[in-house]
C-alpha cells in the first residue's frame, strides 16, 4: 500500500501488545487527537501479551486516522480460528490464551457444541459462535496491506528477505511478519528507509551489536541498522513503547514507558546479562 498524500504528519508505531494505555498516552503526546492531520501507521501485533489486546485491536481498526499492516501475533489469531496450518500451541504459548479469554468475557466468542451453529473452528477443533464485531474484525486482519509506503519510507512488521534478488512481489505472511536476521543481516530495498517491529530494540542490541550503527542513545530507544530503524521497544515486559514522525527532515520520537513497573525493573537488569543468557531466559519464557 502506498500513501500518496505526502502533506500528512505520519508518525508509526509497532509492536504495542494489548498495551492499550501506553497506546492511548501515546497518541495523546503527539496531539493525534487535536491535529487532524497526522496519520499513525501501527506496523503490528496489537494483540497478545498484554492486559487489553482486544480494545487495543479494535480502536486501531475502527479509527480512520489510524492504519495499520498486520503482525505476526494478529496472523496467528487468524490462523487459530480459521483452523489454518498452526498448531494451537504455537499461539496459545505466545498470548493466545489470554486473548480467547478476554474474547470470551466481552461475549465476541462463544464455545458451541457439534451439531450447534457456529462461525469458526479453531486450530484444536473448539467450535466458536462470534459476533458480527469479531466476524469483521477477522476479516479485517485478513486484509490489511503487508507493508505500506510513504515517500522513500518502508514500514513492515518484520521487513521482509530481500536477499537474492528478491523483490516485494517475493514475499510471503511469514516473511512480511517472522523475518530476524534474514532481514537484520540481510539486503534491504533500494533507496527506502525501513521500519520494522517484531524485533525487541533490547534484543537486537545484546545478540546483533555488530551490524548496527547507533544514533539513537539510552539503552531504550530505537536502533538504527544499515537500511532500517527497529522500533518494538518491548512495552508489554517493561520496557517503552516508541511513536516515530517519518520525516526524513525532523524525525522525532515519542516514548512512553511500561505501566509493568515491575517488568520494567526486571527486564533493565536482563540487559546487563550476556547475549547468550538473555538468548536462554528468552527460551525459557522469561524475557
Amino acid at each position: 500500500m502506498k500513501l500518496e498524500d505526502l502533506t500528512k504528519e505520519v508518525w508509526a508505531v509497532s509492536d504495542t501488545h494489548g498495551c492499550f494505555e501506553e497506546f492511548k498516552e501515546g497518541l495523546d503526546k503527539i496531539n493525534f487527537h487535536e491535529n487532524e492531520n497526522i496519520i499513525v501507521i501501527h506496523n503490528g501485533d496489537a494483540i497478545d501479551r498484554g492486559p487489553q489486546s482486544i480494545p487495543n485491536i479494535m480502536y486501531i481498526k475502527n479509527h480512520p486516522r489510524i492504519l495499520a499492516t498486520p503482525g505476526n501475533h494478529d496472523l496467528m489469531m487468524v490462523q487459530y480460528f480459521r483452523d489454518q496450518e498452526i498448531e494451537r500451541g504455537v499461539w496459545f504459548g505466545n498470548g493466545g490464551v489470554e486473548v480467547v479469554k478476554e474474547l470470551l468475557s466481552l461475549g465476541m466468542i462463544n464455545i458451541v457444541n457439534e451439531g450447534q451453529q457456529h462461525q469458526f473452528q479453531g486450530g484444536d477443533g473448539t467450535l466458536f459462535a462470534a459476533t458480527k464485531e469479531f466476524i469483521e474484525l477477522i476479516q479485517w486482519i485478513e486484509e490489511l496491506p503487508r507493508y505500506i509506503e510513504f515517500d522513500d519510507w518502508f514500514v513492515s512488521h518484520s521487513g521482509g528477505n530481500f536477499n537474492n534478488g528478491k523483490t516485494i512481489e517475493d514475499q510471503t505472511d511469514f516473511t512480511w511478519t517472522w523475518s530476524r536476521d534474514e532481514f537484520l543481516k540481510g539486503e534491504k530495498l533500494e533507496g527506502k528507509q525501513h521500519v520494522i517491529g517484531h524485533t525487541m530494540t533490547t534484543v537486537i542490541r545484546s545478540e546483533h551489536f555488530h551490524v548496527y550503527e547507533e544514533t539513537f542513545e539510552a539503552e531504550f530507544a530505537p536502533v538504527a541498522v544499515p537500511g532500517a530503524i527497529a522500533i518494538d521497544g518491548g512495552v508489554n515486559i517493561g520496557g517503552y513503547l516508541f511513536f516515530m514522525k517519518l520525516d526524513f527532515n525532523e524525525t522525532k520520537v515519542v516514548t512512553i514507558p511500561s505501566k509493568n513497573t515491575e517488568k520494567t525493573e526486571a527486564i533493565k537488569e536482563k540487559l546487563e546479562l550476556p547475549a547468550s543468557q538473555i538468548r536462554q531466559l528468552k527460551e525459557e519464557g522469561k524475557l
